[in-house]
């Protein structure tokens, strides 16, 4: 049965080029809210699609393409369709239908009420059939889709927000959102300026042609993630080290270190430990505000580089970490990367320190969908318990004008 909760993320703004952050008000003449608003609203009820090799959005086609296309052109990609869009001050709610193309062929229709359960098939005598219902529905290019809510909750003057995805069972389209929204925004620059413009025209026009970037980062819980702990079993530790393939094309695994964690005492509060440490790290590590120079695109790829070299080598110190207080032998091998891996109920987690943040799940029903109205409060409800920490200042509406009928 799906576990029904959600995610929450700083949301932040930059402008089309550079990483500065921006004022949420300070959009042209609009506030970023009315942008989204206007961004999204240009989406709902259409059918977008992910590209193929790349995880950014496009018009559904009609499946023509190049001789090498597969059968199915849309086979594994993610479809994304806005049906609610809802606005209350600076707060955004809005419902999206995803789901992904391929791997399903038909839709069986649920037996009528009342009538008996078919035997399972291993059970089954030689003389027992076991008929599927008739009245299929052919899922060929669809995609069996769930609906997913989110909430964009915006200060009237500032630099941070907050955006709440509907998590279900593990799945959430946080990243898919944010790259919608990014892209239309782009698309809608570009075209308000033409085909063929030079940076000049740029210049000469800047209300009409520029876009803003918006970027999100997991809020750090650390409360949750210490209470995870608390009541979660350490179960083992995994350490990785990787190899290039002879081919040079790809990285695999060429050492797997796999160490149980035996002792409910000592080596548990160091393991503990050691993963509050990488917390705190992490929140160290929050983008301070404050506008940043412009940069050449060639400034701009050196810093992209040093950020993800930062991150492998972080993941490295991690395993590095972990090894020293798993076995004096295992910590002389140089591993890539490792993680701690905690059990906590039915889920199982991984504790890195360049996975803390996307450990932060909360779970609101496990037995059924939530409404619109017990989503928003439950959002609104840990956004708020969280302002402080993340030093937010957030109006959020008691009672905003949500609800589940159309």
């Amino acid at each position: 049965m799906p576990v029904h909760g959600f995610r929450l993320f700083v949301a932040e703004l930059a402008p089309e080029r550079g990483q500065s952050r921006v004022d949420f008000s300070e959009c042209g003449e609009r506030h970023y809210q009315d942008v989204v608003a206007d961004t999204l609203g240009q989406m709902m009820d259409q059918t977008l699609v992910t590209a193929k090799r790349q995880d950014t959005p496009i018009d559904a086609g009609d499946g023509s393409g190049d001789d090498d296309v597969p059968e199915d052109p849309l086979a594994g990609r993610k479809g994304f369709s806005l049906r609610k869009l809802r606005a209350d001050g600076r707060l955004l709610y809005g419902e999206a239908l995803v789901g992904t193309f391929g791997g399903h062929e038909e839709a069986l229709e649920a037996p009528p009420e009342g009538e008996p359960e078919l035997v399972e098939v291993s059970e089954a005598s030689d003389t027992d059939t076991v008929q599927p219902p008739a009245g299929g529905l052919d899922l060929r290019r669809r995609a069996p889709a769930r609906r997913f809510r989110f909430v964009l909750c915006l200060p009237e003057k500032g630099t941070q927000g907050i955006l709440g995805v509907e998590d279900i069972s593990g799945s959430c389209p946080r990243t898919l959102l944010r790259e919608l929204i990014n892209k239309t925004a782009k698309d809608r620059a570009d075209a308000a300026l033409g085909a063929g413009a030079t940076l000049a025209a740029v210049a000469r026009q800047p209300k009409a042609v520029s876009w803003w970037r918006l970027d999100i980062t997991a809020a750090l819980d650390e409360q949750h993630f210490k209470n995870m702990l608390d009541r979660g079993q350490l179960d083992r530790v995994e350490l990785v080290r990787k190899a290039i393939t002879s081919d040079g094309s790809r990285e695999k695994t060429d050492l797997k270190v796999i160490a149980p964690i035996l002792d409910a005492t000592t080596k548990a509060t160091a393991f503990i430990g050691l993963a509050k440490t990488w917390a705190e790290v992490a929140r160290s590590r929050r983008r301070p505000e404050g506008r940043r120079p412009r940069r050449s695109k060639e400034e701009r790829e050196q810093e992209d580089a040093a950020t993800r070299n930062a991150k492998l080598q972080s993941d490295r110190d991690g395993a590095g970490a972990l090894a020293a207080l798993v076995d004096p032998t295992v910590a002389q091998i140089e591993f890539d990367d490792g993680w701690l891996v905690v059990e906590d109920g039915e889920k199982t987690k991984k504790i890195s320190p360049s996975r803390v943040s996307e450990l932060f799940v909360y779970e609101i029903n496990r037995k059924r969908q939530p409404t619109a109205l017990e989503f928003y409060l439950e959002v609104r409800a840990k956004a708020l318990a969280l302002a402080d920490p993340l030093q937010l200042a957030l109006e959020w509406p008691a009672s905003p004008s949500i609800n589940d009928e159309e």
